[in-house]
């Protein structure tokens, strides 16, 4: 009511959470068209912040580099009506990172400069919870830049091991698995050998 009280045109819509759910993974399914890697990003469980992710490793030749690649599935996107913020990078951590709190809808980032590219970033962008964010910043750790110099001991002892290891996600120095969720095909093949006694189906 309030924000219709400022902006009388504004389209007010109830939320539903199944649609939302649905429509990512449609999306999802259309991501497959440049590369077979492809996952949702359920890093965030807040309405509207999940996204997606694509492993190119291989793939971006077909688009003429990773700047074709980037460019070809944003422009589709916007021409369906969605709001785009995609980046590509070296690392899933520092490609969250960027696209969520960087200054650029798109961006690419140079190999190995992840550190520079998120240095003056919020810890918020290492995929740390608020609580985790508000204690950090109350000992004076407010960017990403900033945490980096601190000594892993201390850190790991005052605040847990998950804000070091995000960050050595998102910088390369730990390895980040991603839960690929590869395509289901609707097709199915039986086949029936001589022996009534043994039979295979295979699933493609």
């Amino acid at each position: 009511s309030d924000a219709l009280a400022m902006y009388s045109n504004l389209s007010v819509f109830e939320v539903d959470l199944l649609a939302d759910k649905i429509e990512l993974k449609v999306l999802m399914d259309w991501c497959g068209r440049y590369t077979p890697f492809v996952a949702v990003d359920n890093t965030c469980e807040r309405i509207g912040d999940s996204g997606i992710w694509l492993d190119i490793t291989g793939c971006d030749h077909l688009f003429n580099g990773e700047e074709g690649l980037l460019h070809d599935i944003t422009s589709r996107l916007l021409e369906f009506g969605w709001t785009v913020r995609g980046t590509i990078s070296d690392t899933p951590g520092s490609a969250w990172a960027i696209a969520r709190y960087g200054k650029f809808s798109s961006q690419i980032v140079p190999k190995g400069m992840q550190q520079a590219t998120i240095a003056q970033l919020p810890l918020a962008a290492l995929r740390l919870s608020t609580v985790l964010v508000e204690d950090l910043s109350k000992v004076g750790l407010r960017k990403i830049g900033e945490l980096i110099s601190v000594p892993r001991a201390p850190l790991r002892t005052r605040f847990g091991p998950n804000v070091r290891r995000r960050l050595d996600q998102a910088l390369g120095l730990e390895r980040e698995p991603i839960s690929l969720q590869l395509h289901h095909y609707p097709y199915l093949s039986r086949f029936i050998l001589s022996d009534p006694v043994f039979t295979s189906e295979a699933v493609m």
